[in-house]
């Protein structure tokens, strides 16, 4: 299974299919953490620093990097405290492409 296809199910299961309150599922790294592991190099989304074209949510240590890569470079550039809001502004960008 997929990292996108896993947080749907979650979303469904957890927040009765309302992505609205994705934030609910990254109160903390597990989701996260699963996210990262499921994730495949051939996806278009990451969620560690990677050389690939994509879309990135990663952990560094300033805290959570959100942008998109192309050819090496990086752009939209976002970065957050929180893994909650990082996640919700990365997921709901990814659903209004």
């Amino acid at each position: 299974m997929e990292s996108l296809e896993q947080l749907n199910r979650l979303i469904s299961e957890r927040l009765n299919g309302d992505r609205g309150r994705i934030a609910e599922l990254f109160q903390d790294e597990a989701v996260f953490v699963q996210m990262r592991d499921l994730a495949r190099e051939s996806d278009w989304v990451h969620f560690s620093p990677k050389t690939y074209d994509g879309y990135y949510l990663v952990n560094e240590c300033s805290g959570y990097l959100v942008y998109f890569q192309e050819r090496g470079s990086k752009s939209g550039f976002r970065v957050f405290n929180s893994l909650a809001e990082a996640a919700t502004y990365f997921f709901n960008g990814l659903n209004n492409l």
